[in-house]
């Protein structure tokens, strides 16, 4: 019953602001009667990670090829028990790198600079962490600043909210933050994660140009029906490549469904290359798709774009559907 009455009184306190559009500009905090738990730019975080008991998780700020955030997530399953619990990481690699969102990536690295309270409750003790859900699984947020580290400690959710107990180190005072600004950091890869494989706009592209081992060739872009840009000979323009125009769609928008950074491009064969260009000749993107056999025999497929960076996988149906039909594109021969 103790235990239902604290979380009904923090409930009560944190409730008149908890619904509010957060800021953080600190005078405008300050007028919503909330708080930062410090206070720093998101162009001067360095990095952010998150760990807990199988988990570690990192996000590094890139500038190596324009700037974007590469984020790297290590499950660690030592124990039996784990292995039952977090049966589903049991299945996946122990270790994988990937590109962040931008609209995610943004999000996060604003939380990380200057996390909002709701409330501040004074100081954490022992007695009293229990009720605030800290325990053996508590996630620990530890952001590299220009100055220095910052470090919160996730606790449990505000009675009948989905707010959280937060403990800010080293000081050791608890606040109240608002569910939904830590609901991306702490969804980690499976928020974050970037799948698009192209960011450009599709009506900005004026042809395509398909490179395999039998040589080249070119289509010009001449619309769109919803999200499928149609492509037809330069030399027919009102003879569009239904089958083409759709083939090239289902791939452009099939999406990312892991990143392989660690796939080294010398060890798969290309057999193909599509490059998008725009009505002024100039590249907008382009698209590799790459092969080799698994131990088995039969293929693996990968990709590469100018947006993903490293070699990626897509759904193995849609790069055999591409690879099958390479011999179409040739009427055949």
């Amino acid at each position: 019953m103790k235990s239902v009455w604290v979380h009904a009184v923090l409930l009560a306190l944190a409730l008149p602001v908890a619904y509010l559009t957060w800021t953080r500009d600190p005078d405008e905090v300050a007028k919503r009667g909330a708080m930062l738990l410090w206070n720093a730019s998101a162009d001067e975080v360095a990095a952010v990670e998150v760990h807990n008991r199988v988990q570690d998780f990192r996000l590094d700020p890139r500038s190596d090829d324009g700037n974007y955030i590469w984020g790297t997530r290590t499950y660690r399953i030592t124990t039996a028990e784990d292995s039952v619990t977090y049966a589903q990481l049991v299945m996946m690699r122990d270790s994988i790198g990937f590109m962040v969102g931008d609209v995610e990536g943004k999000e996060v690295m604003s939380l990380a600079a200057a996390p909002v309270a709701i409330r501040e409750l004074g100081m954490a003790y022992d007695s009293v962490k229990k009720e605030f859900g800290f325990g053996p699984d508590t996630t620990v947020v530890r952001v590299t600043l220009a100055d220095g580290v910052q470090e919160m400690v996730i606790g449990g959710m505000v009675f009948g909210g989905e707010d959280r107990y937060v403990i800010r180190n080293p000081d050791r005072t608890v606040f109240v933050v608002p569910g939904a600004s830590l609901a991306t950091l702490l969804g980690g890869d499976l928020s974050l994660t970037d799948r698009r494989f192209h960011s450009y706009a599709k009506d900005s592209i004026a042809s395509l140009e398909i490179t395999t081992p039998k040589g080249s060739k070119k289509w010009a872009a001449v619309g769109q029906i919803g999200s499928t840009v149609q492509y037809a000979p330069p030399d027919s323009l009102d003879q569009v490549d239904i089958a083409f125009s759709n083939m090239m769609g289902q791939m452009d928008d099939n999406g990312i469904t892991g990143y392989r950074p660690d796939v080294d491009p010398a060890t798969v064969t290309r057999i193909l290359r599509a490059d998008y260009t725009r009505a002024d000749g100039s590249a907008i993107g382009f698209l590799e798709l790459f092969t080799r056999p698994k131990p088995d025999g039969t293929p693996e497929y990968f990709l590469r774009t100018e947006h993903t960076r490293v070699i990626v996988q897509t759904y193995p149906e849609i790069a055999q559907m591409l690879e099958n039909n390479i011999d179409r594109l040739w009427g055949g021969n």
